[in-house]
């Protein structure tokens, strides 16, 4: 299996210090489905983080597959590194892929504006 455009599994946000430090001190982009939390960063790191109020395991880890998958297609549109983290609310379980997947586009499009 060719892996050129994989995300590496060391390119998840996994440590407690990174995750609370990412959503203390990051920059937050509120779409109409998700909620996009970054800061500068030295590599690229992401996280997706679904409260269990959003919905049953199977909705919330659909979301999750959705929502990875929209960052493995956009995470190439990043100018600068940064460690980035979707938070998805109620409206992403009714939305499909293309809107999931035009949101982190928009998200990606603001933190490059914003990094300039």
């Amino acid at each position: 299996m060719v892996a050129k455009n994989r995300l590496p599994r060391t390119a998840c946000l996994k440590s407690r210090r990174d995750i609370e430090g990412l959503f203390s001190d990051g920059r937050r982009c509120k779409q109409s489905s998700l909620i996009c939390i970054w800061q500068q960063s030295d590599r690229f790191e992401y996280g997706v983080f679904v409260s269990r109020d959003l919905g049953s395991a199977v909705e919330r880890n659909r979301i999750k597959r959705l929502l990875r998958e929209a960052i493995r297609l956009c995470r190439s549109g990043l100018k600068k590194p940064v460690r980035l983290g979707l938070v998805p609310n109620r409206n992403s379980l009714q939305t499909g892929f293309e809107q999931i997947h035009a949101e982190v586009e928009q998200s990606i499009e603001h933190i490059n504006n914003a990094l300039n």
